[in-house]
C-alpha cells in the first residue's frame, strides 16, 4: 500500500542531504526523515551536530520547509526486532561481497514497521566495483521472473525490497552542480562523510573520506589529512 509520508534514511550525508533539499524546497514534499542511533559509530556526534546545523540553516535561509521537512525519527539499532529470513539473507551476500553491516539491519527495521519505498541514498559510481553498481546491476536492472528463478536475485530482493534509490543515476558532482543553480551549496557543505574523525576533522584516511577525494571533493578535507588520503590510494592502485 502507498505511504502518506516520504520516508528517508538521513546520515547527515551528501546524497540524502541533497535528496531531503530536492524533495523539500523543489518538490515541495512532506519528507520523514530517519536516523538510526549506533553508539558504536565513531562519527556518530559528528553526524547529529551536522543534521542540527543543516535543519537550522535550511530553516532559516527557506523558512517555507519547514511545512516539509518533519522532525527526525530516532531509531536505536539494538532495539531492531531480529528477523532471521533478512538475517539469512544478508549473510548469504556478504559470503559473496564486501557489503556494508547497515543494510542488515534497516531492511530489519523497515520490515518491523511495515515501510516500504524508503529512499537509500546510493550514488551513481564509475568504479565497478562499487555498491551502487552491485545494485544496479543485481537487482534494479534484473527482470521479476529471473529473481525468483536464482537465489542469489532473491537474496538481495530480501534485503532490499523495502528501498527506492532516488539518486542512483546521479554522481556527486551533478548534485555540486543543481545545489550550486538553487543556491543550496552553503547547506550541502554543513554535511558530514567521516568515519573516523579525530579533533571533530575529517582522518582524510577512512573508506568515505578516500570516496570524497576521488570524486573531486577533495578540498571538504584539510589538507594535512588530505595528503593521507592521496597516499592511501596512491598504494592501493600501487597494489592493484
Amino acid at each position: 500500500k502507498m505511504q502518506k509520508e516520504h520516508y528517508i534514511l538521513w546520515t547527515s550525508g551528501w546524497d540524502s542531504t541533497f535528496r531531503i533539499l530536492q524533495l523539500v524546497l523543489e518538490k515541495k514534499i512532506e519528507v520523514q526523515p530517519i536516523y538510526i542511533l549506533d553508539k558504536e559509530r565513531k562519527s556518530l556526534n559528528q553526524e547529529l551536530r551536522a543534521i542540527e546545523n543543516i535543519t537550522q540553516k535550511l530553516f532559516h535561509q527557506f523558512p517555507d520547509s519547514k511545512n516539509y521537512l518533519k522532525p527526525i525519527w530516532f531509531v536505536n539499532k539494538e532495539e531492531i526486532e531480529n528477523n532471521t529470513e533478512i538475517e539469512k539473507a544478508f549473510h548469504e551476500i556478504k559470503g559473496k561481497r564486501k557489503i556494508g553491516s547497515q543494510y542488515e539491519w534497516i531492511a530489519k527495521f523497515c520490515y518491523s514497521h511495515h515501510l516500504t519505498q524508503v529512499e537509500l541514498c546510493v550514488e551513481k559510481n564509475l568504479d565497478l566495483t562499487s555498491f551502487g553498481n552491485f545494485i544496479k546491476k543485481n537487482y534494479l536492472e534484473i527482470a521479476d521472473s529471473e529473481i525468483q528463478n536464482n537465489p542469489h536475485y532473491k537474496n538481495i530482493e530480501t534485503v532490499f525490497k523495502y528501498f527506492e534509490f532516488p539518486v542512483i543515476n546521479m554522481l556527486k558532482t551533478d548534485m555540486l552542480k543543481i545545489a550550486k543553480q538553487n543556491k543550496w551549496l552553503d547547506i550541502l557543505y554543513l554535511t558530514w562523510f567521516c568515519h573516523n574523525p579525530k579533533n571533530n576533522i575529517p582522518c582524510g584516511k577512512c573508506n568515505p573520506c578516500t570516496d570524497v577525494i576521488k570524486k573531486g571533493l577533495e578540498y571538504r578535507i584539510p589538507f594535512k589529512n588530505r595528503i593521507k588520503g592521496y597516499f592511501k590510494i596512491y598504494i592501493a592502485n600501487r597494489l592493484k
